[in-house]
């Protein structure tokens, strides 16, 4: 999957990104862990919106699941 930056897709699209960070403690534990969780927060420039977040968990779910 491909993202572009918070900077080109505020240019591209009539949206404002308020915030996009990192979650602390959420990487989990043990000796394989995964990765850690986002926040993304956002909002539109005009008068509504249609959102799609694509990711790959369908395809590639975590062991046990």
């Amino acid at each position: 999957m491909y993202r572009d930056s918070v900077e080109v897709d505020e240019l591209k699209h009539p949206i404002q990104v308020k915030r996009l960070a990192l979650m602390t403690g959420s990487g989990g534990a043990g000796r394989f862990r995964g990765a850690p969780g986002s926040i993304l927060e956002y909002g539109i420039k005009s008068n509504e919106m249609t959102v799609i977040y694509p990711g790959d968990g369908h395809e590639t779910p975590p062991r046990g699941v």
